[in-house]
């Protein structure tokens, strides 16, 4: 066999680069061949030679899958930013349809733009990576408390509603939370609740301060006083009734921003109903309700409030 293309930008070689996991092989002829890939389509005109030329025929043709999104929300900047399946973490600041830049690589997971200084970028890879980025300059803040074993290939994490300079991570181990997090380092996460098996969600919002909800598989759970809390801490449940539906996974929990007491929760699978809603979110047994109306028979994976 012969290597004949690296898939790594980062590797200094000879090699052409041609994006890496091939989906598809097709030849027209012995010499005429295209390549189907993450990255697109490739074609290479000359394969019976020692060494052909392998080119990206790609050009305009638009692939990317998108795992998650940010947004900044102010009218000062255009920042956008998005993790990507196989084509890590792009990011735009241009207004309307525009180029796209890389702010890091691998499976680009969730993502997060500073909303109070857009200079600062959140962005994680599959699994447990993290990785802050201030002026083009990358920083690796991933929690050393983790291993990969830990968390989902798409793991959760967010910014804080109320405070950017504080994130949150996911794992199966706890909520991680870390503060500082402009210029803390990989050894400052610190554990916000106690182990609590698979973690599917995250949210946060400006009407409950310090106060983190998660989607642990199937059941809403809430930290309060997040920012005092310990690896020790039982989070409180929000769904003794057990009122919301199994068979899927809780993949996001929406808060509403002007009645903390009103929640929406989306469960992600075929043959359920997807989304709910508690209108007393605080109660010892909030009552959930679905609400999804006419939805076709498909996966949802978000929501928000307008």
């Amino acid at each position: 066999w012969q290597q004949l293309t690296e898939g790594d930008l980062r590797v200094e070689t000879d090699l052409q680069y041609v994006h890496v996991d091939q989906h598809d092989i097709i030849f027209l002829d012995s010499d005429t061949l295209y390549f189907l890939n993450d990255g697109g389509i490739y074609r290479c005109d000359e394969f019976t030679k020692d060494t052909p030329n392998i080119y990206n025929i790609g050009l305009n043709y638009n692939t990317t899958q998108f795992y998650s999104l940010a947004v900044y929300p102010h009218t000062d900047d255009n920042w956008v930013m998005g993790g990507t399946q196989d084509n890590g973490t792009q990011a735009s600041t241009l207004d309307g349809i525009g180029e796209y830049r890389r702010v890091s690589r691998a499976d680009g997971s969730f993502c997060a733009i500073d909303f109070n200084n857009p200079d600062y970028l959140y962005s994680t890879t599959q699994f447990r990576r993290v990785f802050r980025t201030y002026k083009d300059q990358v920083d690796t803040i991933t929690n050393p408390n983790l291993v990969n074993d830990n968390t989902r290939f798409v793991n959760p994490l967010i910014m804080d509603a109320t405070d950017p300079n504080i994130i949150y991570q996911a794992s199966n181990v706890g909520v991680w939370a870390l503060p500082n997090a402009r210029t803390a380092a990989e050894n400052d996460w610190k554990r916000i609740c106690r182990p609590f098996g698979v973690v599917t969600a995250l949210a946060t919002t400006k009407i409950a301060p310090n106060t983190v909800y998660f989607g642990r598989i199937n059941t809403p759970f809430r930290i309060e006083n997040s920012s005092q809390t310990d690896g020790f801490y039982t989070p409180i449940p929000m769904d003794r009734n057990e009122d919301l539906p199994t068979g899927g996974y809780l993949i996001s929990l929406v808060p509403d921003d002007l009645d903390k007491e009103h929640m929406v929760a989306i469960y992600s699978n075929y043959d359920i109903e997807s989304v709910w809603q508690t209108k007393d979110a605080y109660a010892s047994d909030p009552t959930w309700v679905s609400c999804e109306g006419n939805l076709p028979n498909i996966p949802v994976r978000w929501g928000c409030f307008e």
